[in-house]
């Protein structure tokens, strides 16, 4: 229904799509986020304070990574630093070589820290003196491929149970249609449904409107072809 309401002519639904999200944190690379406050100008920032400072997030990360039974040689470490013109309220996260980054020239950094400043607002003011107001670092550790193998694995169907017919109600509660009953785990690749239909599965249900198709992939998920309404998006 939504996709009919903003004009999307395409709606993909993946394979166990009630424990998908779940299944994401799941199989996602673990990571955790830290941040130190540190205000100043850029370029005047005392070295061995900000090397302090990474120093201290770094073990932070290392210490949850031990707690999480992590191997630290396979964690990748990421520097960042954000920055503002000075006067602003909000800030831009620009991306560290190194911890030690923000010891050497920052010409490169102003320059970039332009550039995105640029981007996001569509301006910049490359002569504005800029105030570095946090330190970050993000740990992470890839869970290997088996994200990739659960969502290209090839799709095997399950014995289709009888299918059936019931009354649905779409749009009129006077005039329910007739839609098919089917069982998704029994839906083999290639297998295609004009709506009205109703797909079930042991954790969600996916009602095909009247006029819509529903097509399984190779790899188990649905692909459905919205009917959208007569005319044009204002």
């Amino acid at each position: 229904a939504l996709c009919k309401e903003i004009y999307i002519p395409t709606l993909v639904i993946p394979k166990l799509p009630g424990n998908f999200s779940a299944m994401g944190m799941l199989l996602a690379p673990w990571r955790q986020d830290l941040v130190r406050t540190l205000v100043g100008v850029l370029g005047k920032l005392d070295q061995q304070t900000v090397l302090a400072a990474f120093a201290e997030l770094t073990e932070a990360a290392k210490r949850q990574l031990n707690e999480d039974e992590l191997d630290e040689q396979n964690a990748q470490f990421d520097f960042a630093v954000d920055l503002r013109y000075r006067g602003q309220e909000h800030s831009i996260t620009v991306p560290l070589a190194g911890p030690d980054a923000l010891s050497h020239t920052n010409t490169a950094m102003r320059e970039r820290f332009d550039e995105l400043h640029d981007q996001r607002y569509g301006h910049s003011a490359s002569g504005e003196i800029i105030e570095v107001v946090n330190l970050r670092l993000t740990a992470t550790v890839a869970r290997g491929d088996a994200i990739d193998s659960f969502i290209g694995a090839k799709f095997e169907a399950e014995p289709a149970p009888p299918e059936q017919k019931r009354d649905v109600i779409f749009d009129d509660p006077e005039r329910p249609l007739q839609a098919r009953i089917l069982w998704r785990p029994a839906l083999a690749p290639g297998f295609e449904v004009e709506g009205p239909a109703v797909i079930e599965e042991p954790h969600s249900t996916t009602v095909i409107f009247p006029g819509d198709v529903a097509r399984i992939t190779e790899h188990g998920h649905m692909v459905v072809s919205i009917k959208l309404p007569e005319g044009n998006l204002q």
